[in-house]
């Protein structure tokens, strides 16, 4: 770490102590709560996760590099679908299973008799992200 300056990798280990202590909270929390199981026991592992990185740098960079090529190789998948439109002309390739539009393009080229449904609605993901809103850990109880 000797590329590092001094003040910035205390800066760094100040927040990452500071993560930590936030991180013990919000597992402490969620058992007193003790809810749904299945979701805490996800949040926990994620929790538990990200306070073993923040204690080892080398470790937290490697984390966020895989995870900025997950991102990468994520989006060149979603890129190369194709669309509702795509199949009504005959196209073939993969395609969006969680997107009804897809399915009743499917349905209607292979002469499928089916519920008739329409869209409702159509979101971007800025858009959905803007509709379903942050999710921030408290940091004091």
């Amino acid at each position: 770490m000797d590329f590092i300056p001094k003040g910035m990798l205390k800066a760094a280990q100040d927040h990452l102590r500071k993560a930590n202590e936030i991180i013990r909270k919000q597992l402490v929390q969620l058992v007193m709560n003790g809810q749904d199981h299945e979701t805490n026991e996800g949040v926990r592992r994620a929790l538990v996760g990200a306070a073993r990185m923040a204690s080892k740098p080398n470790a937290l960079r490697d984390a966020m590099n895989s995870m900025e090529e997950f991102e990468r190789l994520n989006a060149a998948e979603i890129t190369s679908w194709i669309d509702a439109e795509a199949i009504s002309r005959g196209e073939s390739g993969r395609f969006n299973a969680c997107d009804l539009r897809n399915w009743l393009a499917i349905a209607e080229k292979a002469g499928v008799a089916a519920i008739p449904a329409r869209e409702i609605a159509s979101f971007t993901m800025e858009e959905y992200g803007a509709l379903s809103g942050k999710f921030e850990l408290e940091t004091s109880h």
